[in-house]
């Protein structure tokens, strides 16, 4: 049975067809929500959002919330979009399997909801669903046990900690065979929204009013920050001569000659004399560093490396080698470098 691959996320959500893995077609992303322009009746859905110029001028409807779908009626939209003409353009889809990604640990009424929608709304033959750190260790042991010299390392690429990091949340699932270890699941509440909305606030307190621009500092985001290996060396390093050695620009779209900002190579200056320019620095390695010292922005938690050891304490102790071995990451967030 031919298959539909669906990777569900908060913030976008990725499609594509394939018979065998072999054969998989290039398939398509888009925004996972729905949106409305001001002054305008008229509804926008997936991959709509991404021709919209002035981003600010939308109200956006999402299905997701804090990582797990509450509105299926927005998320029919959205998949109707994405499997529809416009999309995948899918058909016979009684005769397709549909492998589906959720959040980890959905509560049981709002899965209910999905397998509804998934039957009876489009009709498909069959479902396979799980999150998608469950798939990311799958094919983590697959690959391991392939290029495993001994039985040995085999034996130890079983195991793995899965670090899922998203636009809600971020999760560490460690599995072994293939199996989630659920009583060593750990979730810290911060996401790429947080760290996005916490630039926001950084950039609008020190430049610029930027609290209605989410997918420009988004974009400015994903193309300008990392995550420091040593934080104090970084933040010495932004006081000491020669100062701006980290600093980089963004030029700001202006909506007439152009349409999207772009990030200045170092060093050099705007063509455009009249061009208005992001200067982030610090900004660039203090954001993403929110994911490992949450009580930074007021979150009583441990970080990443706390949830990252709390779940593999929680495990069997012959596992603990293994499980600190192999640490995977997934997720849209896990992306910075």
């Amino acid at each position: 049975m031919d298959a539909v691959l669906l990777d569900n996320g908060a913030w976008r959500v990725k499609a594509g067809l394939g018979g065998d893995a072999s054969q998989l077609e290039p398939g398509l992303t888009a925004p996972n929500c729905c949106g409305k322009l001001k002054g305008h009746l008229g509804a926008l859905a997936a991959d709509e959002i991404d021709e919209v110029v002035r981003t600010q001028q939308l109200y956006f409807q999402r299905p997701a919330d804090r990582g797990y779908v509450t509105d299926w009626g927005l998320e029919f939209d959205v998949w109707a979009r994405v499997l529809g003409a416009p999309g995948l353009n899918a058909s016979n889809l009684e005769q397709r399997t549909l492998y589906l990604t959720e959040a980890p640990l959905a509560p049981a009424p709002l899965q209910e909801y999905g397998l509804e929608m998934v039957f009876e709304e489009f009709c498909f033959g069959g479902v396979c669903k799980a999150p998608a750190a469950a798939f990311a260790a799958r094919r983590h042991c697959a690959d391991a046990k392939a290029s495993a010299a001994n039985p040995a390392a085999a034996a130890c690429a079983s195991a793995c900690v899965v670090v899922d990091s998203g636009f809600s949340f971020t999760h560490a699932l460690p599995f072994h065979n293939g199996r989630c270890l659920r009583e060593g699941v750990r979730r810290v509440d911060v996401g790429g929204k947080l760290l996005t909305n916490y630039l926001k606030e950084l950039v609008s307190y020190r430049q610029y009013n930027m609290m209605d621009e989410f997918m420009l500092l988004n974009d400015v985001k994903e193309k300008t920050c990392y995550v420091a290996r040593d934080f104090g060396a970084e933040l010495r390093r932004t006081r000491a001569p020669p100062r701006g050695e980290l600093e980089r620009s963004y030029v700001l779209p202006d909506f007439q000659t152009r349409m999207k900002g772009f990030v200045l190579p170092p060093g050099c200056a705007a063509a455009d004399e009249n061009a208005q320019a992001l200067k982030v620095e610090n900004e660039r390695f203090c954001v993403p560093e929110v994911l490992f010292h949450p009580a930074d922005v007021g979150i009583a938690q441990g970080g990443l490396a706390e949830a990252v050891h709390a779940a593999v304490q929680a495990c069997p102790l012959p596992l603990h080698a293994a499980l600190y071995r192999n640490v995977v990451l997934t997720g849209g967030n896990a992306r910075v470098p």
